[in-house]
This record gives structure tokens, C-alpha cells and sequence, in this order.
């Protein structure tokens, strides 16, 4: 079982910018995700001591926020419950990670929906 992720508090400001760029471009994806860069600097700054104590980097940040970015936007939706969206972007990362680490890429499953995110 995964271990759970350092608390952090609820970005409600990154969540409201989230939802107007999804809304205004009209998009829904990872473009959404990584606008700005707001969202993955949040959960660095905030992790950022963890994610080193066990050997993560920025780009092992970035790959498991890639993995989950439906996940993310369910939560700027108010789909998806806080506490929720950050086990999950923790288990993605210790899933990505940990391939990485063992000389082999983890790749989750596309189906054809996937491509027109």
C-alpha cells in the first residue's frame, strides 16, 4: 500500500486559476495542468524536502502530474476531493520513480481517448 503524501493545504487560488484557463481555452489536459507552472511549483515547494529525502526530482514531479492530470482537473472542477488528488499525484510518483530508478520507464495504459485530451 502506498504511503500517504506530506499534507499540504489546499491551493484554492491555484484551483480557481486552473478552472478559468481550462474555461477559457476551451481545453481540458495537460495544458491545463501546467499553465504557468503554478501547480507543480506549489506541490515542490511543499514536498520538495520529502521528494529528496527519498531521491524524487522536479521531472519525477512533472511525469507523475502528466500521469494524474485528469485527476487534477476533476479537483479544479470540485470533482475530486483534495486529500484525494494528493494520493494520488504521490502514488503516481512513487510508481514513475521507481521504474526510473530501476533502469525501466513505467507507461500507463492510452487508450484512444486519451489522445483527444
Amino acid at each position: 500500500m502506498p504511503e500517504k503524501p506530506p499534507r499540504v493545504g489546499e491551493p484554492l487560488d491555484i484551483k480557481r486559476f486552473l478552472r478559468e484557463v481550462a474555461r477559457a481555452a476551451g481545453a481540458r489536459g495537460k495544458f491545463v495542468v501546467f499553465a504557468g507552472n503554478r501547480f507543480p511549483k506549489y506541490l515542490w515547494k511543499a514536498w520538495e524536502a520529502e521528494m529528496r529525502r527519498r531521491g524524487y526530482t522536479w521531472q519525477d514531479l512533472l511525469r507523475a502530474l502528466s500521469l494524474v492530470a485528469g485527476d487534477v482537473l476533476d479537483w479544479a472542477e470540485g470533482e475530486l476531493e483534495w486529500e484525494r488528488l494528493t494520493e494520488k499525484i504521490w502514488s503516481a510518483l512513487e510508481t514513475t520513480s521507481r521504474g526510473r530508478r530501476a533502469g525501466r520507464r513505467v507507461r500507463r495504459a492510452r487508450s484512444l481517448e486519451d489522445y483527444f485530451r
